[in-house]
């Protein structure tokens, strides 16, 4: 539970015919309503026609104002009015990405637990319902994020603008796409920005994008910090095996790997370490074949050393 728990709140007042305000709030929308009621100038008062219990209100609501803005319904930028049908405005809310949510409000339907059994039975713990495997995710920022990534490589007819993508990815961001903040990382890191690449690099680790953690390494690489380089990459196994997150599977594209880990140390004349390649999902086998290609190229003794750690220890 977060500080920023409270209520997203559509109102409505009879003076202000076909506008909507849509606003967060920590105490209850009855209080704000009734606040904004007191107003000079406010002939009629505000009605509270919808409210939704969230665990950041504040995070929220710029998710909803955001989908609202991009379907031309804002009134005005710096006001929380909008030109919408009720119903629309609803239906945005209801279908807030889970981070935003709060389940606090939905009772366990514990009336029925007297009538049914907690012992498992193996013939019929088999027969559940499976998730319709057709049925298209529906992402808030998939248009955004399409018009960023064809602004990002200047696609079709679209002319190359990384300024305009970098503003269409951090609008995509508010609406929950995880993705955005290693395209924009990118973006900076193509521009030699490796400060500015490595914050958003960061800040996507931390929402749980794990494929920003090979991008921190190799930032850390190139600047000869091999010590944090080790550390990204042990962390991106480590992630990778805890989280399979759909998403990044289908929008991310670093690949990394065991391989890919080996071959950079030699790049950065480090050594692989242990720790590292026991967080990663490869065999011993495969190692050991990388490795052994490995030797070819380093005449060094070092890459021998690791072969035979692999072997006693994989």
């Amino acid at each position: 539970m977060t500080n920023n728990r409270g209520y997203i709140y559509i109102l409505a007042n009879s003076a202000m015919p076909d506008l909507v305000k849509v606003g967060k709030t920590t105490r209850t929308p009855a209080e704000r309503a009734a606040e904004l009621s007191k107003v000079t100038g406010v002939p009629t008062p505000f009605i509270v026609v919808y409210e939704q219990l969230v665990d950041d209100c504040t995070a929220a609501e710029e998710f909803v104002h955001t989908m609202l803005q991009q379907k031309g319904y804002r009134e005005s930028d710096n006001r929380e009015f909008f030109r919408a049908p009720v119903s629309e405005v609803i239906g945005i809310i209801i279908k807030m990405p889970t981070q935003f949510s709060s389940n606090s409000d939905v009772e366990d339907d514990d009336e029925d637990a007297e009538f049914f059994s907690s012992e498992s039975d193996d013939e019929l713990d088999e027969f559940v319902l499976d998730d319709d495997e057709n049925e298209e995710p529906d992402y808030p920022w998939l248009a955004l994020w399409n018009s960023a990534w064809d602004y990002t490589f200047g696609n079709g007819d679209c002319i190359q603008d990384k300024e305009e993508a970098i503003k269409l990815y951090k609008q995509a961001i508010k609406l929950g796409c995880l993705p955005a903040y290693k395209m924009i990382g990118d973006i900076y890191f193509y521009k030699h920005d490796k400060k500015k690449s490595l914050e958003w690099y960061k800040e996507g680790a931390k929402q749980g994008d794990y494929l920003c953690y090979p991008k921190m390494a190799e930032i850390f690489g190139l600047s000869n910090q091999l010590d944090n380089y080790h550390k990204c990459v042990k962390l991106f196994f480590e992630k990778e095996r805890e989280c399979q997150n759909q998403v990044l599977e289908q929008f991310g594209y670093t690949s990394f790997s065991s391989d890919a880990y080996i071959m950079e140390c030699l790049n950065y004349y480090t050594f692989p370490r242990g720790d590292v390649i026991k967080k990663s999902s490869a065999s011993k086998e495969d190692i050991i074949s990388i490795t052994v290609e490995m030797i070819e190229y380093d005449n060094s003794g070092e890459y021998q050393k690791f072969l035979k750690w692999v072997e006693e220890n994989l």
